[in-house]
C-alpha cells in the first residue's frame, strides 16, 4: 500500500469513474493502481457473452466490474479475503448495478466455486501459488489471465510461459496457447506482466463431469 497523508477534506474515502465504471474506495485502506488502467480496460471487452468468469483476488472489483458490465458473461465469480476490499466490492457492485458478479467473502483456497470457470483472473503477484485453485474452477477448457512480475533482464516472458505449461500439466491440463505482455514498469529493473494462457483438459476423464 502506498503512503497516504490526509490534508484536508473530509476524509479520503472517493469514488473514482473509468471506462464507465464506478469504483468506490478508501485510498487509505485498499489499492488503487492508476497503471493498471489500459489492462482494466482490456479485460473489459475480454470476456465473452454467457461465459463463467472466476476472479480469485477480486480487491474492491478492478477486473470483475469491467468483465461484467462490458462483456455480458453470465457469472462473474468475485472471490475477496480482505474485510475492506470486500466491503467496498459489494458496495460497486450495487453501485454498477453489476447483477452478474457474486461476491464471495474469504480465501480464494476455500470460496472458489469447481469446475465452472471459462476463464479465470489471477490480479495478484503472488499468482502462481495459487495456480492449483484456478484449475480446480476450471472447465475442461479456460482462459487463466496470470499476472506476475519479471525481475531483470535475464528473466524473460518465457519464463512466465514455462511456468503456466508445468503447472497446467501436474493439473491435467495441456497448454495451448500463451500471450505474455507487459502491463507497466513496476520499478527499476522489474516489469508487471499478465499472461493470457488457455489450457484444455488432457487427462483420459470424461471431459463431460467436469
Amino acid at each position: 500500500m502506498p503512503e497516504v497523508r490526509w490534508l484536508w477534506g473530509g476524509g479520503t474515502e472517493t469514488v473514482l469513474r473509468e471506462d464507465g465504471v464506478r469504483f468506490r474506495l478508501d485510498v487509505r485502506q485498499v489499492m488503487f493502481s492508476a497503471g493498471n488502467v489500459s489492462e482494466r480496460i482490456r479485460m473489459g471487452r475480454i470476456s465473452r457473452p454467457g461465459e463463467t468468469v472466476v476472479d480469485l483476488f477480486a480487491g474492491i472489483g478492478y477486473f470483475s466490474l469491467p468483465i461484467a458490465l462490458h462483456s455480458k458473461p453470465e457469472r462473474v465469480v468475485a472471490c475477496e479475503a480482505n474485510p475492506v476490499a470486500f466491503h467496498y466490492l459489494e458496495d460497486n457492485i450495487a453501485g454498477n448495478r453489476a447483477g452478474a458478479v457474486e461476491a464471495r467473502f474469504g480465501d480464494c483456497r476455500a470460496v472458489a466455486p469447481d469446475g465452472v470457470a471459462d476463464r479465470v483472473v489471477m490480479g495478484h503477484f503472488d499468482a502462481d501459488r495459487y495456480l492449483d485453485v484456478a484449475f480446480r474452477a476450471a472447465r475442461h477448457r479456460v482462459t487463466i489471465h496470470f499476472h506476475a512480475l519479471l525481475r531483470g533482464p535475464d528473466q524473460g516472458t518465457g519464463t512466465v510461459s514455462d511456468l503456466l505449461r508445468r503447472e497446467g500439466q501436474r493439473a491435467g491440463f495441456s497448454l495451448s496457447d500463451a500471450q505474455v505482455r507487459i502491463v507497466k514498469s513496476y520499478r527499476p529493473h522489474v516489469r508487471h506482466v499478465v499472461a493470457d494462457a488457455t489450457f484444455v483438459w488432457a487427462e483420459t476423464k470424461d471431459i463431460c463431469s467436469r
